[in-house]
This record gives structure tokens, sequence and C-alpha cells, in this order.
């Protein structure tokens, strides 16, 4: 249930953020300790956790192109309104406006042949 805790971490950080003549340890003890646990779990996880490395933006892009994809194949339901199916394509958010992005069983396709 730890992954619930984030916002009321988050919005605690800021001051100002929650009055607190209506939000405050004073009023809602059992939050503020579960804060409190969260943030010493935190505080451990980082102590014991293996320090990141720094990669050169080629290395990410090798990494990346070599990684294999999460799902063998993407499902799509028969209901879906969209229409959508495997390998269809959709237009997709680029960095300079709309552009057709096509799905991942289709560029798996492509990076067996």
């Amino acid at each position: 249930m730890t992954a619930a805790i984030w916002p009321f971490d988050w919005i605690t950080e800021f001051k100002d953020a929650l009055p607190p003549t209506v939000i405050s340890e004073r009023q809602f003890p059992k939050v503020y300790a579960w804060i409190g646990r969260f943030r010493a779990a935190v505080k451990s996880a980082r102590q014991s956790a293996p320090k990141p490395k720094t990669i050169q933006g080629s290395d990410a892009l090798k990494h990346l192109i070599s990684t294999g994809f999460a799902e063998s194949e993407g499902k799509v339901d028969d209901n879906d309104p969209t229409g959508l199916r495997p390998g269809s394509t959709v237009a997709g958010a680029g960095c300079c406006g709309w552009m057709p992005v096509k799905s991942a069983s289709r560029r798996r396709r492509k990076q067996k042949a």
C-alpha cells in the first residue's frame, strides 16, 4: 500500500500547501505517521541501493536497441471500439506534432527479418 502514499508525502513538502487549521499532524496523526514511515523506508532504500552508473547517450541507445520487448505480442480485445488490431498503424504525438507510429508487433517483425 506504500504506492498510495507518495501524493501525501509530496504535498506536505510545499510550504503553505496544506493550511494547518485544516490538515495537519494534529488532525491526522495516522496519516502523518504513515508519511514518516514511508520517508524512513525511502531513506533506508537509498542507502542500501547501488549507486546509479552514468553512461553516454550512444551506450544508452545500444542498450535500448538490443533490449527485447516486455510482451511477446500485444493483445487487443475483440470488443475494442477503436477497431485497432495488432500491427495497426496509429497516430501518436511526436516531438513535432502528430505522426504515424507503427505498433510494436510490426517493428518486431521487421527486426526478425
